[in-house]
């Protein structure tokens, strides 16, 4: 049974944009992900929970999605059981890239074995978690304001920051944390700046216009750390959907112990 890192993953996240909310930034310093497959890749000093865009193909069709290095959800599912109760190791298959994957970009990947989910303190082979979602952004009809509340670390103590967001602005990148949470960007003029509020303040806003297609799409990815190596000596890398990692040979299912505590198979009751 295993605690999970501190803070809960979804928490964490929605802390972290918090902190960031006082600072404004231009768009070029925003995450900049490299060549495909380089999901993970950041500009120095680029906060990683930030969400960003990124053309995904799917059966032959390339669609701008959202990404972002967490999985959502008051309660994150799956968790993936990989003979957690043995040490040692276990060959898996992935892609070399989640934007586009093919089958000619398959490759084995031999992992530690353990719990991988974001709650897990036994995944010793995660690099990161990362879900692609459908593209949620929307244009202010009306100046408003938002407010937030923010923990100051140096004073350890919340203060109330209050952001006027003028007409013509936008607010983009939205994504689901948890609890009724969401994070997203607001861009006035030139300047962008992450914030985090309740969903409720987006989606129910009526001086709000959404600017982005309908549409809904999800997906959930391992970025793994093999333990082969690459020509050049380095751990060969790779993306796993966490659906496709689940139908593979002996994966299995581990289950909730406890908000915040997830178990191995052999305490849910199955198999």
């Amino acid at each position: 049974m295993y605690n999970v890192k501190g803070a809960l993953a979804t928490t964490l996240v929605a802390a972290l944009l918090s902190a960031c909310a006082t600072n404004t930034v231009s768009t070029g310093e925003f995450r900049s992900p490299a060549g495909t497959g380089d999901i993970d890749s950041s500009s120095p000093g680029t906060a990683e929970s930030y969400s960003y865009k990124l053309p995904i193909t799917r059966n032959g069709a390339t669609e701008e999605r959202m990404a972002y290095s967490f999985w959502s959800g008051e309660w994150p599912m799956p968790i993936i059981d990989v003979s957690s109760d043995t040490s040692g190791t276990t060959k898996i298959s992935g892609y070399t890239n989640l934007r586009d994957p093919k089958t000619s970009d398959k490759v084995s990947c031999t992992v530690q074995n353990g719990l991988y989910h974001p709650w897990s303190e036994n995944e010793p082979s995660i690099i990161n978690y990362y879900t692609l979602s459908a593209v949620e952004d929307f244009k202010v009809l009306k100046t408003i304001t938002h407010e937030d509340s923010v923990y100051d670390p140096k004073t350890k103590k919340s203060k109330t920051i209050k952001m006027k967001i003028p007409k013509g602005s936008k607010i983009v990148n939205v994504v689901y944390y948890a609890e009724g949470y969401c994070g997203a960007t607001v861009k006035i003029g030139k300047t962008s700046r992450p914030i985090d509020t309740h969903c409720s303040f987006i989606y129910d806003n009526k001086d709000l216009q959404r600017i982005s297609k309908e549409g809904s799409f999800s997906e959930q990815w391992l970025y793994m750390k093999c333990e082969e190596k690459d020509s050049s000596g380095k751990n060969v890398k790779a993306f796993v959907r966490d659906e496709d990692l689940l139908s593979q040979p002996g994966i299995k299912k581990g289950c909730p112990a406890e908000y915040g505590k997830i178990q191995g198979a052999q305490y849910c009751g199955q198999n």
